[in-house]
């Protein structure tokens, strides 16, 4: 149980649902994943992301609402290793089948959803947080996956490449910074 005096939004003074909506974009390692996940599921190309898509939101969304259930969360360190694999496979811009762009999906829906934690949001306002939670993290996946598979000419699929190892960079210096802390 957490202590009354730590109970409070994520971000301060902008209320839960709110809150919520900006988690996964201020949580390094959610916000990492979701950017190495719509890279990866963008370069596959519009019927893959098309395939990939709606079972990450769905998985996302449920993860979401069953977190407080399950009262377990994915380590940090887990999730930073998942996004930096994911977005060195965005640098080396790997062509995956179709079932795996759905398992990445899944996964990244799963990692987020699960790495939501409503434990420090004040009793009665955790629906709100959740659903928060869900528009900001879904919206955030949705439209930057679509915005990059828009991506065609040769030099815009290098700057997705360089997003990928930009992503898979900040997830190691990230991972690094949480070993030396111990």
């Amino acid at each position: 149980m957490t202590p009354l005096f730590l109970l409070h939004n994520p971000i301060e003074g902008i209320g839960s649902f709110y809150g919520g909506v900006l988690h996964p974009l201020v949580v390094p390692e959610q916000a990492l994943l979701l950017v190495a996940t719509a890279a990866c599921l963008s370069q596959q190309g519009l019927e893959q992301l098309r395939r990939a898509l709606p079972p990450a939101l769905v998985a996302l969304v449920a993860a979401i609402f069953l977190q407080p259930r399950l009262g377990w969360m994915p380590p940090q360190s887990l999730v930073l290793i998942l996004g930096m694999l994911i977005g060195l496979g965005v640098a080396a811009r790997l062509r995956l089948p179709a079932a795996v762009s759905v398992a990445l999906g899944l996964l990244c829906g799963l990692a987020v959803g699960l790495g939501t934690d409503v434990d420090t949001i004040p009793a009665g306002e955790e629906l709100l947080f959740q659903s928060g939670a869900g528009i900001g993290a879904g919206f955030a996946l949705l439209c930057l996956a679509v915005w990059l598979e828009t991506a065609k000419r040769p030099w815009q699929q290098i700057v997705v490449r360089v997003l990928g190892s930009w992503t898979a960079a900040a997830a190691l210096i990230n991972l690094s910074w949480q070993l030396v802390q111990g």
